[in-house]
């Protein structure tokens, strides 16, 4: 009988740890903000975790000579938390701050990088928002390597939510603006 108990509480807590999982990330889907993120360099693909696009985000880079900051920055390790305002089409960096300092501001919650070292020549900080691939289908086609007719690379961005916590949840890529899955079924087919 005790036997029976202890395999029912080790599969029970193994369900609510996945279902707690889940939870979490539909949580920040269905009420995080929606934003649209700039990416950086691209590559293609990681043999153990399967075919991914690395859509590394613009906002991980931030000069400070730029953006509002505190005088006495987050150190590498630490949590920070970055103010986003929409320019343009996309939304950038507006100031870094410890803890969100306004409230109702749009605020994403990161990681200062190891690789941040802030000296009086060098004003930028480097940031970890733990989000960094989009996952495409083993046929799918990668965007990396496309081109428009012109032969300029496609411009590649992210459409994301903002959890209430800060975190951000990738939803899609954009492809010039159209969804992965609608850009790839319009291109040819690949082996």
């Amino acid at each position: 009988m005790k036997t029976k108990v202890a395999w029912f509480a080790t599969f029970l807590a193994q369900a609510l740890l996945l279902f707690g999982m889940v939870a979490r990330e539909e949580f920040a889907r269905s009420h995080g903000t929606k934003v649209v993120l700039a990416v950086g360099a691209i590559d293609p693909m990681d043999v153990l975790s399967g075919r991914y696009v690395s859509v590394p985000l613009k906002i991980s880079t931030v000069d400070l000579e730029s953006v509002s900051h505190p005088a006495e920055m987050p150190q590498p390790g630490e949590t920070a938390f970055v103010r986003l305002e929409k320019r343009q089409d996309v939304f950038e960096v507006a100031e870094i701050a410890a803890e969100p300092a306004v409230p109702g501001g749009l605020w994403a919650r990161a990681t200062v990088s190891t690789r941040t070292e802030i000296t009086e020549a060098t004003r930028l900080i480097q940031l970890d928002f733990g989000v960094d691939r989009f996952y495409i289908p083993e046929t799918g086609n990668d965007p990396s390597f496309a081109r428009r007719a012109s032969g300029e690379r496609v411009e590649i961005r992210v459409a994301a939510r903002i959890a209430p916590d800060g975190r951000i949840v990738i939803e899609d890529m954009l492809i010039d603006g159209v969804p992965y899955e609608q850009w790839n079924s319009a291109q040819p087919l690949t082996k």
